[in-house]
């Protein structure tokens, strides 16, 4: 007879797990109520924007915030500019009368003497006087020559001599004449051909191409 093999399960069954719920220990302790803070808003205080005052401006007639002294749209000054121009316009003036004074003082209240008159005379020559008049007329000039001839006329208050000179005291037969008219109001003076002068004057006008000179001072020699 055949015998059955039995074979044992050698595998072991691992039990189920029971899943047991815990359950959540109530606590019997008294709770003390917590009271609810009551939360009280304080007013809100509506915030007031102080009211910007404004100007015009006198150039471009635009509002701009007062207390600014330059216009934002022109930048142009709104500072009344009256006073400062008045004390500018007033030192001018003083400067002005200081100085017309000075020159009135100098050349009309005290006139130069002779000396500084002479000093500030311009040597000038005989070309020089007829090729450019226009630049020495009405000036203070001086010339040297050689007295040619000489002519005069007693006025009662003093000998009146018309001189002329030649300005060419080089060798040569050209003659540079030049004539001049001086006042001898105290009967002072006399000139003799041949005589070399220096004539101090006023160069007044030239007669074709002879110079005419109002003379005011005479120095003899050359």
């Amino acid at each position: 007879m055949d015998k059955k093999v039995v074979r044992k399960n050698t595998s072991k069954t691992t039990p189920k797990k029971t899943s047991v719920k815990k359950v959540a220990k109530t606590d019997t302790r008294k709770k003390t109520p917590v009271k609810s803070k009551v939360v009280t808003k304080a007013p809100t205080k509506k915030v007031v924007k102080p009211k910007i005052e404004t100007i015009i401006c006198r150039f471009c007639n635009e509002k701009f915030e007062k207390g600014l002294s330059i216009c934002p749209s022109c930048r142009k000054n709104q500072k009344d500019q009256t006073g400062v121009i008045v004390i500018s316009t007033l030192l001018v003036l003083l400067l002005l009368s200081i100085i017309g004074t000075h020159f009135l003082d100098k050349y009309v209240n005290k006139p130069l003497t002779e000396n500084e008159y002479k000093y500030n005379c311009t040597l000038a020559s005989y070309e020089e006087l007829v090729r450019s008049p226009k630049s020495l007329k009405d000036k203070d000039i001086k010339v040297i020559g050689k007295v040619l001839k000489v002519d005069g006329i007693d006025l009662k208050y003093g000998n009146e001599m018309t001189v002329s000179i030649d300005g060419n005291l080089f060798s040569g037969d050209t003659k540079q004449l030049i004539t001049f008219k001086y006042l001898d109001k105290n009967y002072e003076l006399g000139f003799i051909e041949g005589d070399i002068i220096t004539v101090y004057g006023v160069y007044k006008q030239i007669n074709g191409n002879i110079p005419f000179i109002n003379a005011k001072y005479f120095t003899f020699g050359s």
